[in-house]
């Protein structure tokens, strides 16, 4: 299966994207592409690929639920599924996703080296019968929500205070603009001043001669 199987790459960021394709078809694997949840689905749907490499924080659909909706379509379910991010680090952003019913969560940047192996070894083990496809607990489909709604309540949150930082900077480098300004004028005016004297005092030395 390894070097023929199909794997589904769905980051937003195109250079990502495109460099992980490059990456993996050097392998010889065949690789779709999709930026976002939604486009991934529809792509898993049609076309149902080996793996399924997401990244989380994307528009329409994130990571979090595009893997609870092919957790949850029988077609879809057993496709290992890899969240590889550098937005959701936390401990607890990967007990959601192995809750989602993931079978790894890899943080960016990661050695690409180490990242192959990683995906070669989820194949091998397919390959020998030794993974166990992880499940979502439906009868866990309440906390799992909590736990979905408190990573996205985290993330605004950390979100919000970057921003908060941001504007405070920004408005310290505003405030050390508009000094700077008023300093500049300042200057400016006694600039003029001091030609305005030296006009006067050499019209008056100019009469004393």
């Amino acid at each position: 299966m390894e070097t023929q199987a199909r794997i589904l790459v769905v980051d937003d960021d195109q250079g990502s994207a495109r460099l992980l394709k490059k990456q993996l078809e050097s392998l010889g694997y065949r690789i779709l592409v999709a930026h976002d949840g939604k486009e991934a689905l529809e792509k898993a749907t049609a076309e149902k690929p080996d793996m399924i490499v997401s990244d989380i924080l994307m528009p329409v659909m994130d990571g979090f639920i595009l893997c609870q909706e092919c957790k949850g379509d029988e077609k879809l379910k057993d496709i290992p599924f890899i969240f590889y991010t550098a937005t959701y680090k936390d401990e607890k952003d990967e007990e959601l996703a192995l809750k989602l019913g993931a079978d790894k969560f890899l943080i960016k940047p990661m050695e690409p080296e180490e990242l192959i192996q990683i995906i070669q070894g989820v194949f091998r083990g397919l390959d020998k019968g030794k993974v166990d496809q992880k499940k979502p607990v439906v009868a866990e489909e309440k906390e799992v929500l909590k736990l979905y709604s408190k990573r996205l309540i985290a993330k605004l949150e950390k979100k919000m205070l970057a921003l908060e930082s941001e504007t405070a900077e920004r408005k310290k480098a505003e405030q050390a603009l508009q000094k700077s300004y008023e300093e500049l004028q300042q200057l400016h005016t006694e600039l003029k001043e001091s030609q305005a004297q030296l006009v006067q005092t050499e019209k008056m030395s100019a009469l004393g001669t």
